[in-house]
């Protein structure tokens, strides 16, 4: 008596489709880098969120403002900045909060040509904490006559000190007995303090 079953076979999960599901955990705790790359730009960083197994998946990454798309990388537009996993970049004034949201959608396509869709966590841009209150700002001495460049090796990331707007400069004769302030505004992009001062005195 022979006794015949059908041969079952389950079905074959793609490699591209276990990606998505690899990616859709990896994007559930990570999200993507928000960063000033230029003084009135920020760069929106993608490269730390992708394996090498779901870059040979991936069709193309857009990003979302809102519901809006503003930029797209993939194998058939700006190839470059994708296969190189350039950061997106924004034009947005850096040193104010921004209530914009972003999001960065990944369409990797299986091997039956099926495109699937992962999101980013939505992310927004905020300022950092600039200010070095630690750094002294570089000054020339001739004589009694003094020149400060205020905003110099104040700012770290150096990016942010032409957030600084004015600066207020107090002379003292001891630590904490102050007066004669000057409130010095930025001028031609920088805020420069130059005064003859006494021996004495310490700003």
């Amino acid at each position: 008596l022979f006794l015949c079953f059908p041969f079952i076979r389950t079905k074959d999960i793609s490699e591209c489709d276990s990606q998505v599901d690899l990616l859709k955990t990896h994007l559930a705790k990570n999200e993507p880098i928000v960063k000033a790359v230029d003084i009135n730009k920020i760069g929106i960083f993608w490269k730390g969120l992708v394996s090498s197994s779901v870059v040979e998946c991936l069709d193309r990454v857009e990003l979302f403002v809102g519901k809006q798309k503003v930029g797209s990388f993939g194998t058939n537009e700006n190839i470059g900045n994708f296969t190189e996993k350039e950061p997106f970049k924004i034009e947005l004034a850096i040193c104010k909060e921004n209530n914009n949201r972003f999001k960065l959608s990944f369409f990797l396509t299986n091997e039956n040509g099926e495109s699937k869709k992962v999101d980013s966590k939505t992310i927004k841009y905020s300022p950092p904490t600039y200010f070095d209150g630690k750094s002294l700002p570089p000054y020339c001495l001739k004589d009694s006559n003094i020149s400060i460049a205020l905003t110099e090796n104040v700012a770290d990331p150096d990016i942010y000190k032409h957030c600084i707007e004015m600066v207020e400069v107090c002379e003292c004769v001891k630590e904490n007995h102050c007066d004669n302030c000057k409130k010095i505004e930025k001028r031609l992009g920088k805020i420069v303090y130059q005064e003859k001062i006494e021996n004495s005195t310490e700003l």
